[in-house]
């Protein structure tokens, strides 16, 4: 049977074609002994086997979009390609050394995949053999569901943390994975959020005063965690909100979809298909063929699943972007943004102002120079600023 996946110590850093930059990098940051969550690859040779059964003619509709046609040949081109790529199913051996892997990251971790008393929760990645920023898609927090969200609120002793975390899956699944439309998803949030704004304002203006004291950079958001010490009502009324928001994502998706798959390991199927599926998304195609992207340089994306690790569970959490110097001037000091309380796509998605990494040193020096390090590590082997 062809071995289709890997872990990240056992896989060869130089081989980006067949494991992806991304998972290149991973498995590099591995051997070189940084601090890298556990997790495995599966390869874009499984991507490939995954197109083969429509391969030529899917081949030959992308060819025709290369060819710059009009704009409603262009979508019906596009749909063809999709209605064959709907009924594609894993290539054959895959399932089963997914699960395996699986398996052997809950060894390593010590966490159950879908157990609500120790979840093992999952983000699961594409990776191209060449960088194609925001052209491929992400799911974060794969692995929750209504009974190990419960859990994962027990165990983090922070209700708005776990329901924060269940709201952004489903978003993001709903949409990567499910194809529901964004809007539904956007309008709703939006309409919660203005209602949890009023609520706060009429009722806890003293506290939110006290917030904005405290917390200077703290903006009224249902998407940003009010400290709970200073700001106890806000806080418990944020969580309820986030509990309606929920609810009212799984009736959109039922809606627009079906019932949401509360089985994680259905949740993982469908998100590693929703992946491979992403190498032919409109917005990749046209950034390869605009960008001369031929297949020799980049065939098909590989699925990199890594155990999650949260920027969402507090204040002295958080996420962001960092180069190895600065980008523009070349010089040797840490250029980049964090965005404490949030996860990786609040930095893309600019809902929230970041702070520096000066700021980020402040408040976190040991982490600044661990940061540093890696930073030096990585820049020394690769020979070029690293971001």
């Amino acid at each position: 049977m062809k071995k289709y996946v890997f872990s990240f110590e056992e896989a060869d850093p130089e081989n980006k074609r067949l494991f992806g930059g991304k998972g290149a990098s991973l498995i590099l940051m591995t051997k070189l002994g940084l601090p890298v969550p556990p997790g495995f690859i599966i390869t874009t040779e499984a991507c490939v086997d995954f197109y083969a059964p429509h391969k030529s003619e899917i081949d030959r509709l992308e060819s025709e979009l290369a060819k710059n046609p009009p704009p409603e040949v262009r979508d019906q081109i596009i749909k063809k390609i999709w209605d064959l790529i709907n009924t594609l199913s894993l290539p054959e051996g895959l399932w089963e050394q997914v699960v395996k892997y699986m398996k052997l990251l809950e060894e390593k971790t010590g966490k159950r995949f879908g157990d609500p008393s120790n979840p093992l929760l999952v983000s699961v990645r594409s990776g191209a053999p060449i960088s194609m920023p925001g052209m491929m898609d992400t799911v974060l927090n794969l692995g929750l569901n209504d009974e190990v969200v419960k859990g994962l609120a027990q165990i983090s002793q922070n209700e708005w943390f776990a329901y924060d975390a269940y709201r952004r899956f489903l978003n993001m699944f709903g949409r990567i994975v499910l194809g529901v439309d964004e809007k539904f998803f956007a309008s709703e949030f939006e309409r919660l959020e203005e209602e949890f704004k009023k609520e706060v304002e009429a009722k806890y203006a003293d506290e939110l005063k006290k917030i904005k004291e405290q917390y200077p950079m703290y903006t009224l958001r249902l998407d940003a965690q009010p400290p709970r010490e200073v700001a106890p009502n806000i806080w418990r009324l944020s969580v309820d909100y986030l509990k309606r928001l929920v609810e009212r994502y799984k009736e959109i998706i039922r809606e627009h979809w079906g019932e949401f798959p509360q089985d994680p390991w259905k949740q993982l199927e469908l998100a590693i298909k929703a992946v491979f599926r992403s190498w032919m998304n409109p917005r990749a195609i046209f950034y390869r063929i605009m960008n001369k992207i031929t297949p020799d340089i980049a065939h098909c994306t590989a699925v990199n699943i890594v155990t999650m690790v949260f920027g969402n569970m507090g204040w002295d959490s958080g996420t962001g972007v960092v180069f190895s110097r600065d980008p523009a001037t070349g010089e040797n000091k840490l250029y980049g943004e964090f965005l404490p309380n949030a996860q990786g796509e609040d930095v893309v998605a600019g809902i929230r102002t970041p702070m520096s990494i000066e700021e980020f040193k402040k408040l976190f020096p040991e982490l600044y120079e661990q940061l540093e390090r890696a930073a030096k590590i990585l820049e020394k082997v690769n020979k070029d600023v690293q971001d």
